[in-house]
């Protein structure tokens, strides 16, 4: 059963898939910080970082929210579906090239990945950049392709099934390297060898 909807008023942006916001009625506030369902923005020191955190301040700094809670991360934050004035938020963010669909959720929002790709075709936001790096790799850079990682990077290519990793086999197969938000690896093993899409 879904938790009931909650109705804030935004008072903070950290980044551009963070807000914390003041819920709950008159004299009994409670200020809860959110991270934002379904979108994973540029950390604030990475390239378009700023830009993304400046564009959810515009959508919903000093605005009514309503969060419909979703779960809670490892940092103990709300996860939230979150609209500002009728705006979805995730929506907004990927439309406008500020945030990435977060792929382990993606199956659960199935609107964002076309967004995703009309804001790369045009250019929009991050993916204006020559080779965006997805804050999840700037995070944590890579590790070497191993059997065990070579899984939960299958499992995660597997979260965006309308994924078209076209442009980086035709890089692949011309001999050079694949490079952007989508690369292919070519992991070699023992049994066979796998195209991954990461």
């Amino acid at each position: 059963m879904p938790l009931a909807s909650l109705f804030c008023l935004v008072v903070a942006i950290s980044d551009g898939d963070t807000l914390t916001a003041r819920c709950g009625p008159p004299g009994a506030y409670q200020q809860v910080k959110v991270r934002i369902a379904a979108i994973d923005a540029p950390e604030s020191r990475q390239a378009f970082g700023q830009k993304s955190r400046q564009h959810l301040a515009q959508l919903c700094f000093r605005q009514r929210a309503t969060l419909q809670p979703v779960d809670e991360d490892s940092y103990g934050r709300m996860v939230a579906q979150v609209r500002c004035g009728g705006t979805d938020v995730a929506t907004a963010q990927v439309r406008a090239g500020m945030a990435w669909v977060y792929t382990p959720y993606a199956s659960h929002y199935p609107h964002l990945a076309p967004l995703q790709r009309s804001a790369q075709a045009q250019h929009a936001g991050l993916w204006s950049q020559k080779r965006p790096l997805a804050p999840w790799d700037y995070r944590h850079p890579a590790a070497p392709l191993t059997p065990s990682n070579a899984r939960h990077e299958r499992a995660h290519c597997e979260a965006l099934p309308t994924l078209d990793c076209s442009p980086a086999q035709q890089s692949l197969a011309s001999g050079l390297p694949p490079f952007g938000p989508i690369a292919c690896l070519l992991y070699t093993s023992d049994a066979a060898d796998d195209l991954l899409c990461v």
